[in-house]
């Protein structure tokens, strides 16, 4: 908690960022995950909140770094909101980005605030995290009109996953979505704890803060029409979750797509062609049936 001179107790201010792939598209919500794909871009809103019982905010100030071999700032296309703050400047580095601005007078503040907009491009693989901090002296963080420091800062962490382009699915990164991207995701199939978690859930694709049916689309998982309600979806995925990796099948698994005694890569390529149809005929063996 930060006293001001009044020794008035001050809120925290609350950091966030909206982000999103086109200029000026941006939604207003925070968001905490970024997946993209090499040469991808992605504009960056930094709001911060809680400012209306801080309307003497002078200045601000903060870091964020990202990891240069995954991420590149986007030369001269990170810029503060000189509106609002007009007394503005950035420095950028290859592992992070300074931005600060001030107000020239005081009274009522936005709130939330548009402080900046950071704009990066995927250069590299990989899965880290954005992390925001507040800058050391002579640095200007966020200061009062009366010269009060505010300390009291909740900076976010973001995700940021990139991988190979198109292959949302590839949760381990290793160059192919297969049975140990399959166990990935059903480890976090059901969760709803998934907003800010350490470790997120990478397979959150839509990020909805829950692991269901959608992200099982979004992620092109194969599934098949197992119980006969004419589309694939999280009911039919839990019976092949319940066959995924056994190889003493003689008949009695449905997952065995082949025929081939066992349940692995293979039968996850045949019921991928399946995945996500709604036109299944009721009663009907699919291609899968027809291989036993």
């Amino acid at each position: 908690m930060v006293l001001s001179l009044s020794s008035k107790a001050l809120a925290a201010i609350v950091i966030w960022a909206d982000m999103y792939e086109m200029p000026y598209g941006g939604d207003g919500i925070p968001d905490y995950y970024c997946l993209m794909g090499p040469g991808d871009t992605v504009y960056l809103d930094i709001y911060a909140s809680n400012l209306t019982e801080i309307p003497d905010l002078r200045c601000f100030g903060f870091n964020m770094y990202f990891d240069p071999t995954q991420l590149a700032l986007v030369p001269c296309a990170s810029s503060v909101n000189f509106i609002d703050w007009p007394m503005a400047s950035k420095d950028e580095h290859d592992d992070h980005i300074y931005m600060t601005g001030c107000r020239l007078t005081g009274g009522i503040i936005p709130d939330p605030s548009l402080l900046a907009t950071i704009v990066l491009v995927c250069v590299g693989p990989g899965s880290n995290y954005l992390t925001f901090t507040k800058p050391e002296p002579p640095l200007t963080g966020f200061e009062l009109f009366d010269g009060t420091v505010v300390d009291d800062i909740v900076f976010p962490t973001i995700w940021v996953f990139s991988g190979v382009d198109d292959c949302e699915g590839d949760f381990d990164d290793d160059g192919d979505v297969d049975g140990g991207d399959l166990a990935i995701f059903a480890f976090d199939f059901g969760r709803t704890d998934c907003i800010g978690g350490i470790p997120p859930c990478p397979c959150d694709v839509d990020h909805d803060c829950d692991v269901d049916d959608v992200d099982l689309m979004m992620c092109s998982y194969p599934i098949c029409d197992f119980d006969g309600d004419g589309d694939f979806d999280g009911a039919d995925m839990a019976v092949c979750f319940a066959d995924f990796g056994r190889d003493d099948c003689c008949g009695d698994c449905p997952g065995d797509f082949d025929g081939d005694g066992d349940v692995d890569g293979s039968d996850l390529a045949i019921f991928a062609a399946d995945f996500g149809r709604t036109d299944c005929p009721y009663g009907q063996a699919g291609e899968s049936d027809k291989q036993h």
